[in-house]
């Protein structure tokens, strides 16, 4: 059954709980992606990040549950 929105409509609130450690390892093995960035902090501060990141593909898949 299709959910149906009227223009101007308010959705209800959603709260998404910052992404783990484990929720980061456990995707990396889901979708074969295992670029230590994701992971591991050492490797993704040679990467010049501040810490490790989510993937791309988790991130829209947490942002699709808005929708």
């Amino acid at each position: 059954m299709a959910v149906r929105w009227n223009i101007g409509q308010e959705l209800d609130p959603l709260t998404i709980p910052p992404v783990s450690r484990l929720e980061l390892i456990k995707y990396a093995g889901a979708s074969g992606d295992y670029n230590p960035i994701h992971t591991i902090d050492e490797e993704a501060a040679k990467a010049g990040l501040s810490g490790v990141i989510a993937h791309g593909m988790l991130t829209m898949a947490k942002m699709a549950r808005l929708f």
